[in-house]
């Protein structure tokens, strides 16, 4: 599949590395996983082989998804990743020290573009994050956001 992607410039996006929303979206032993360190080392591991095995196939990986909660509440939800002490920037930074070079990394999220109503403290609230992350530059390597 990755020799007829690039012979016939057919351009893909990875869709998603860490689903960081509460619920479904993880299996069962992530949820019910309470121990820090044993979060952190299989989010790492898993990313790093995940993204090592599919290779460059695709020019961008959305690596975290769906972290920021929609009201007025704690900026993020409380996912089975949060457990992991700065989990967004060890994310993407297993996914960059993983990557090929010239991979995009991206966060990921719905109803973010708004600047007024209901979801602009969801828009503010990411815009800050994605700077924070940033501003911190190769320790939490960000290349953009997906909508």
């Amino acid at each position: 599949m990755v020799e007829f992607a690039k012979n016939n410039s057919q351009a893909f996006r990875a869709h998603n590395l860490i689903w960081a929303s509460p619920g479904t979206h993880n299996p069962d032993f992530v949820i019910n996983q309470k121990n820090e360190k044993k979060q952190e080392e299989f989010m790492v591991d898993y990313i790093t082989k995940t993204v090592k095995a599919i290779g460059d196939y695709p020019y961008a990986w959305d690596v975290v998804n769906e972290a920021v909660n929609d009201g007025p509440s704690q900026v993020m939800k409380d996912s089975p990743w949060s457990i992991v002490d700065d989990f967004m920037c060890k994310a993407f930074k297993a996914a960059r020290d993983a990557a090929p070079k010239g991979v995009k990394l991206f966060y990921n999220d719905y109803k973010h573009a708004s600047m007024t109503g209901i979801y602009q403290r969801k828009s503010d609230n990411i815009f800050n994050m994605i700077k924070n992350m940033t501003e911190r530059g190769e320790e939490c390597p960000i290349d953009g956001v997906g909508f």
